[in-house]
């Protein structure tokens, strides 16, 4: 069964006329030409003048198959793919191969003569190592592709891996969400007093991940055999003019240092003083209208007013800009602690062990769009287009026109 995406393009059909017409516009009648004897005419035989008439109708067959191949393309034909395919798959999600809530499940469908894989890229057998960094819409898609009688998925649906367009479940996909166990993580540990530990606890379940602040009293000895993480070294540089601007950026950096616990070092230089920057600093705030040297190979947040929305805005790996004028009012107003804590404290090992322990699960009510009719499903998922296969056909046919033209010399 065949349709079409656009069926109006048929209408260029009609430019069929244009070989036929040319054909039989160019079929002249030969010349008479008066000649007193035909002793010395040779006979020609009538084969020749048949080929003659077989090669125009060739060439007139293999134009208007152009034509004709063109206007399919033009009208996007499809053809149908109801042919299903008789393999079944049990994709589990990693973590889920041994949970005993599948253990029912697995042994039904494994009856059932379904083939049990991991649901990650490629879509490997259990015997072999997966990954599970892939996107679940970028795997739906990848399914799609495939001519599969039925293929049912266990999920735990976790959040991050939601990404890309999103996509509704082909007809021939089940998805089945299981949540995971709940799970407590250390995110990180500092020291900020001669007797007391802190301790960042992270903690996920199916609804919900949050994180609070543990206080431990450690003795003396304890203490002194743990590690003292080393201070971050954050230097300003600031210019005249830009006095209160750096009084805005030191409290900031004071406020994350002390409510938030972080590990900071506070440096503060003058123009004179450049040449002494540590190497290992980790950011530096440029507050000045003077150039900033190129010899520079430290995170840099520089202060250049323009009328940007973001207080905030990075220009390259390692700089950003301040876009207004520093002062209580608009520190406040737009949360410029929070946005200077987002910089400072990013950790792409730390939020790769938060993305691996949140086990929060998204609903498919949310996950994934909203199915339409089986009817409708059915009728598009049933057709593929023909557009690759249409191109080298006409490609073919140009090749064959152009032989058979030269030949003819038409």
């Amino acid at each position: 069964m065949i349709q079409f995406a656009q069926p109006l393009a048929l209408w260029a059909l009609a430019g069929l006329s244009i070989p036929i017409a040319i054909h039989f516009l160019s079929r002249k009648e030969g010349k008479v030409i008066r000649i007193g004897s035909i002793r010395h005419l040779e006979e020609t035989t009538t084969q020749k003048f048949k080929g003659i008439r077989l090669n125009e109708i060739l060439l007139l067959l293999l134009r208007c198959l152009c034509i004709f191949v063109f206007t399919l393309m033009l009208a996007g034909l499809q053809f149908s793919t109801n042919n299903k395919g008789s393999e079944r798959w049990l994709l589990l999600e990693k973590g889920l191969e041994d949970d005993v809530r599948v253990k029912t499940l697995r042994d039904s469908l494994d009856k059932q003569g379904f083939e049990i894989r991991f649901l990650s890229l490629g879509f490997p057998t259990l015997g072999n190592n997966s990954e599970e960094k892939s996107s679940y819409y970028q795997l739906i898609n990848n399914l799609s592709q495939k001519d599969l009688e039925k293929v049912v998925v266990v999920s735990y649906n976790k959040p991050h891996r939601f990404r890309g367009e999103p996509c509704a479940l082909p007809s021939t996909v089940q998805w089945i969400s299981l949540p995971a166990a709940p799970s407590a993580f250390e995110v990180n540990t500092w020291i900020t007093s001669l007797d007391s530990l802190y301790i960042r606890q992270g903690y996920s379940k199916e609804e919900v991940t949050y994180f609070e602040t543990i206080r431990r009293k450690v003795s003396p000895e304890e203490l002194a055999s743990l590690t003292r993480e080393r201070s971050n070294q954050v230097a300003i540089f600031a210019d005249a003019g830009y006095e209160a601007d750096a009084r805005i950026v030191e409290a900031a950096l004071r406020s994350l240092r002390d409510y938030q616990h972080v590990e900071l070092e506070l440096l503060s230089y003058k123009t004179s003083e450049l040449t002494s920057l540590p190497p290992d600093l980790e950011f530096l705030f440029w507050l000045s209208d003077e150039p900033m040297p190129e010899s520079f190979n430290y995170k840099i947040i520089h202060l250049k007013p323009d009328e940007s929305t973001y207080l905030i805005k990075q220009e390259s790996p390692t700089q950003w800009r301040i876009t207004k004028r520093l002062h209580p009012e608009i520190a406040l107003k737009e949360n410029f602690t929070v946005e200077l804590a987002s910089l400072l404290l990013a950790s792409p090992a730390l939020e790769q062990v938060i993305q691996e322990k949140d086990v929060r699960l998204l609903p498919d009510s949310l996950a994934w769009l909203p199915t339409q009719s089986e009817n409708h499903r059915t009728f598009l998922g049933a057709f593929r287009p023909a557009d690759s296969y249409l191109f080298y056909l006409l490609l073919v046919l140009l090749v064959l026109e152009r032989l058979l033209a030269y030949q003819r010399k038409q």
